[in-house]
């Protein structure tokens, strides 16, 4: 893939982890968009050349074929999307085990 990549985190679970923090209320209260606006916020910079960068990506909607960037910034596939349906539940088991402790 020719996606710029050289400045974007890997997608993993610890990105999602550790930008947990910028999950707000009011990103919760939107629901679905709020979900979406967080997910967004990780898997697309836009680099100092004015390049979009990006971790994860669909390179055949009709077929549900998805690629993140993993650890050491190589394309792995998604099929199906089932790393997306795995980080959103651990964001919401992070965001009720903070709940809970309170």
């Amino acid at each position: 893939m020719s996606i710029p990549i050289d400045n974007i985190t890997p997608f993993t679970v610890e990105t999602i982890k550790y930008n947990l923090c910028n999950y707000t209320y009011d990103d919760y209260v939107m629901g679905v968009r709020g979900i979406v606006k967080f997910l967004k916020s990780m898997i697309l910079l836009t680099n100092e050349n004015g390049e979009i960068e990006r971790n994860y990506v669909c390179t055949d909607a009709s077929r549900n074929t998805y690629y993140r960037l993993d650890e050491i910034k190589k394309w792995k596939v998604d099929k199906g999307g089932l790393f997306i349906e795995k980080m959103v539940d651990e964001m919401i088991l992070c965001v009720l085990r903070n709940i809970l402790i309170k």
